[in-house]
């Protein structure tokens, strides 16, 4: 079998980036999105006088890309902070900031509130401004405005493309501000891409546009001067009024992701499709870069593993998906699959029982037998066999029990083991442990994903 190993990207590339919506008037402040530079300014804000409204939309990764350091930093912080977010995921979204820190009483005590996913609706409103979800469109996955009534202020509209052939919804025609964000729609080429939709909004009469873009964010006039260009990098100022403070982020670097660990693609004989081992919160960032998969095993469940599942399914593709996984991931696969405002290409989910080995066929020539952990529910040993060659690979994201491992480690060709979160001494540890099994049972190539570091050493010539 073919084995490609994808180191992180070293910096931002052909990224478009994401966006997100900070504003700050009167006693209130907002965030639409969850950004590193978001997180920062939220945090400083947290001990102040102002309430903090954090609005998330959805199950998307790089939106929320600055969770991880909010999450952080109120599981010691008291705060006025209140999370909004849909109902269908609230508690998903609860439960992945929880995982910063399970023992942590303000994280258990945030103040949450939901909204409908699917309908129109009312988030907020205080004397300063309000925010107002709208129902989701073929065009965009969802969508908010804010209005600014008090002062006469114009209108923002914020909302996360799904499809740039739809029609643009009647709500966004004649908007004086438009922020379009692209979470799903990161390496398309520039300048054509957004060329198109600037295209698109000027049949809308849309006033200002911003879109993320590989250089920065992207300012265009689509209905005054559609072919104006203008670039800010890291952050740009609306100006609405005096006395409120409007900016917008653009999170580009994503430095937890790359900081995550980067994935092994399998593919078969023939170099069709590709399947993912070492699922992390990066693995987006490499999707129609080098990497096209067309399935993914899972051989372990956490709530950032099934966040980072569904966003990869949900990346723009013409390949059928196929997920194999144990019970406990399809099932929550299943529900995102349900829950989606705007349906997305379905994926085939293989679950596997916890109680006994699972036999799975993928691509022409895998065939992948699932092998539970003893005593640990829904985690796996993947047994892999390439059909043509014969040659065999385990793969485990579980390696805590060396003792099981060892046992089905004879005959093995090849080794992959990852490590969501692992450094310093434990590393080592692991590391050495791992090259002693490879000695012992004569596995002649190891594959070791850490975060932010993916290793590879061959039985005869060492590390590679």
């Amino acid at each position: 079998m073919k084995i490609k190993v994808f180191p992180r990207p070293k910096r931002s590339g052909a990224l478009n980036g994401v966006l997100g919506l900070s504003i700050s008037a009167g006693s209130s402040t907002l965030s639409l999105n969850c950004l590193a530079a978001s997180a920062l300014l939220m945090k400083s804000e947290c001990g102040k006088e102002k309430v903090s409204h954090l609005v998330l939309s959805g199950p998307d990764m790089l939106n929320i890309s600055g969770l991880d350091q909010l999450s952080s930093f109120l599981a010691k912080e008291d705060s006025l902070l209140k999370i909004h977010a849909p109902k269908l995921f609230l508690g998903w979204i609860h439960a992945l900031m929880m995982e910063t820190d399970y023992n942590s009483k303000k994280l258990k005590e945030l103040d949450f509130e939901s909204f409908d996913a699917f309908s129109a609706c009312e988030i907020m409103m205080d004397k300063d401004f309000s925010v107002e979800y709208l129902s989701p469109s073929a065009f965009a996955s969802y969508a908010f405005r804010i209005s600014f009534k008090a002062s006469g202020g114009p209108e923002i509209f914020f909302c996360e493309l799904s499809n740039p052939e739809a029609e643009v919804p009647d709500e966004f025609h004649g908007a004086a501000n438009m922020i379009i964000n692209l979470a799903a729609w990161q390496t398309k080429e520039s300048p054509p891409f957004h060329e198109k939709l600037v295209s698109k909004l000027h049949e809308a009469r849309v006033g200002t546009a911003l879109l993320p873009h590989p250089e920065g964010i992207m300012l265009s006039l689509p209905e005054t001067d559609p072919a104006f260009r203008e670039f800010k990098k890291n952050s740009f100022d609306l100006k609405i009024k005096k006395d409120t403070l409007v900016k917008v982020f653009h999170e580009q670097e994503f430095k937890t992701y790359r900081d995550s660990i980067f994935p092994v693609l399998l593919e078969d004989q023939k170099g069709e499709g590709g399947v993912v081992l070492g699922l992390g919160k990066g693995t987006v960032l490499q999707h129609d870069r080098k990497m096209v998969p067309s399935s993914v095993i899972i051989t372990s469940s956490s709530y950032s593993k099934i966040f980072c599942c569904s966003d990869l399914i949900a990346r723009p593709s013409s390949n059928a998906f196929e997920v194999i996984c144990g019970k406990t991931m399809g099932n929550a696969l299943k529900y995102f699959a349900r829950a989606c405002p705007v349906k997305t290409r379905e994926a085939l989910i293989s679950e596997s029982d916890e109680k006994r080995t699972t036999t799975h066929e993928l691509l022409s020539s895998l065939e992948v037998l699932m092998i539970p952990y003893p005593g640990n529910p829904d985690a796996f040993l993947a047994r892999i066999k390439d059909t043509v060659s014969g040659e065999y690979l385990i793969y485990t994201e579980n390696p805590d029990n060396f003792e099981f491992l060892a046992v089905n480690l004879k005959g093995i060709y090849t080794l992959v083991a990852a490590f969501e979160s692992c450094h310093g001494m434990e590393k080592d540890i692991y590391m050495g442990r791992l090259k002693e099994l490879q000695n012992q049972y004569s596995v002649e190539r190891l594959v070791i994903l850490f975060p932010g570091e993916t290793l590879m050493f061959s039985n005869e010539e060492g590390h590679i």
